[in-house]
């Protein structure tokens, strides 16, 4: 019985450990552009380039000015 329950602790470890990586693959950007004044520049083409890997993602930001990124794990820079 002992033997059983540190196979199932074991077990559930390793699960836990091995399955962790899978759930932070990837990452929203979300914000609002606005200009110096503070108005909401509706229609802005927002655009996260991947330091790493160079890639490029692009939002275009709603009548509110609101935009929505989805993104891999990583660092960027953001253009608007």
């Amino acid at each position: 019985m002992r033997r059983l329950r540190l196979t199932a602790i074991v077990l559930a470890t390793v699960l836990t450990v091995c399955s962790a990586p899978a759930f932070a693959q990837d990452a929203s950007v979300v914000g609002t552009v606005t200009d110096d004044t503070k108005a909401v520049l509706p229609g802005a083409t927002i655009t996260a380039t991947g330091l790493e890997t160079g890639v490029q993602t692009t939002a275009t930001a709603d009548a509110n000015g609101q935009y929505r990124l989805r993104l891999p794990a990583g660092t960027y820079k953001l253009l608007a």
